[in-house]
């Protein structure tokens, strides 16, 4: 009996403890459960910061890549822009190189012309017969003028091309004959006179026509001579109306 009593007691003791244990377990459970559920709700709550955060920065991405498609489009533009400009800047700078170029060539020839007009030759030069006859073929303009009556005729003409030559320091004269042609009717005409290496030539200055007489010899009045495209003419005057030296 008292052996049943013994095991009663320590059954009870034993189930005593095990209460007591499992007790103590389940409080630590709960205490757990407390701290593991606030640490689920601070995680909670950072994820929905996490998610707000991303959302953010996703809408921000997305701004930020419009901008960068924008961006990359105006800089696309702006290139075409820069390389036309560059292109125009080219072109502009081309064509002011020409326009300069131009410009000092007409200060150039201005300063020669007013010389030309307005001061005596510094110095003089003797061209040869070829090199007049090349001068007047491929480089004076003289003859490509139009005849206009009474604009300008063959008076016009002389002193035009008289000037020319003075650019080139040669002394060209110019001068004038009256008379008549073999059918007898009135003949006047101004042309040009300069005395080359070789000596004394004519140039008609309309045709760029060169011609001398025999050994060279100055024209004089009351004899006939032959005149290029003309024919005979009989000179009564002869008139030197720009000496030639």
């Amino acid at each position: 009996m008292e052996v049943k009593v013994k095991l009663l007691l320590m059954a009870l003791v034993i189930a005593i403890i095990l209460c007591v244990f499992e007790g103590y377990q389940y409080f630590s459970i709960i205490g757990k459960y407390g701290v593991l559920e606030k640490e689920y709700l601070r995680v909670k709550q950072e994820l929905e910061n996490l998610n707000r955060t991303h959302q953010m920065l996703l809408a921000n991405h997305t701004r930020l890549r419009m901008d960068f498609l924008e961006l990359t489009q105006s800089h696309e533009e702006l290139k075409r822009e820069h390389q036309q400009l560059l292109i125009n800047y080219t072109n502009l700078l081309s064509k002011y190189r020409t326009l300069t170029s131009k410009y000092q060539a007409l200060v150039e020839d201005y300063q020669k012309l007013s010389e030309a007009f307005n001061e005596p030759l510094s110095y003089e030069e003797s061209p040869t017969i070829n090199e007049l006859i090349y001068w007047l073929t491929f480089e004076d303009q003289t003859d490509k003028i139009a005849y206009s009556y009474p604009d300008f005729i063959c008076g016009d003409f002389a002193f035009m091309l008289a000037l020319h030559a003075k650019l080139k320091h040669w002394d060209m004269g110019v001068v004038a004959i009256f008379g008549y042609d073999e059918k007898r009717e009135p003949f006047a005409h101004v042309f040009n006179a300069i005395l080359c290496k070789e000596g004394l030539v004519y140039v008609e200055p309309q045709t760029d026509d060169v011609w001398w007489y025999e050994n060279h010899k100055e024209i004089t009045e009351g004899k006939w001579y032959e005149y290029p495209g003309k024919g005979r003419i009989y000179v009564e005057r002869y008139i030197i109306i720009l000496r030639y030296d």
